[in-house]
């Protein structure tokens, strides 16, 4: 028996390689663009949390302060403190020695200078509980406005800290 063997020529095929290429650049581009924003998400939570930690330092700053000074909260010179509508000077008192007032003046203006430098928009507030007599208990809290991804405030949306202290 004699047997023949077909030989079949294959063409070679054309083009089908830049169609492949085209589809995994598509991939790529869509895997850089989810990429570009989880980065982008990253950042803006990043800003957040630096605004809540400055926020956080902040409120304690105050009450470190008002703890140093009991005989300004005996006072109530520490009562009623909105750093957003005070205007609070310095009483250049720090070297010849400041007087009660002078020092909480002093205070309030470092605390309203401390939070403009640290948080933008960023409002302090001290408000004195009177329902409690037995002892003075403040609330202090730091306001400010979350910021969009361009870096503008976003007014709708408002952060706050608040603490609680007792003096």
């Amino acid at each position: 028996m004699n047997y023949r063997v077909k030989t079949v020529m294959i063409k070679n095929q054309q083009g089908f390689s830049m169609v492949e290429v085209l589809i995994a650049l598509v991939i790529l581009a869509i895997g850089l663009l989810g990429h570009m924003a989880m980065q982008m998400t990253s950042l803006s939570s990043n800003q957040s949390s630096y605004y809540r930690s400055q926020a956080s330092i902040t409120a304690n700053e105050i009450a470190d302060r008002m703890r140093i000074n009991p005989v300004g909260v005996a006072g109530g010179l520490y009562d009623a403190v909105n750093t957003d509508t005070g205007t609070y000077t310095d009483p250049n008192c720090n070297t010849s020695g400041c007087s009660t007032s002078q020092q909480s003046a002093l205070d309030l203006f470092d605390w309203q200078t401390s939070i403009r430098a640290a948080i933008p928009g960023g409002i302090g507030t001290v408000t004195r509980d009177a329902s409690i007599t037995t002892q003075s208990v403040f609330t202090v809290a730091i306001t400010w406005s979350a910021q969009t991804r361009a870096g503008l405030p976003d007014a709708a949306t408002v952060n706050r800290i608040t603490m609680d202290i007792g003096i």
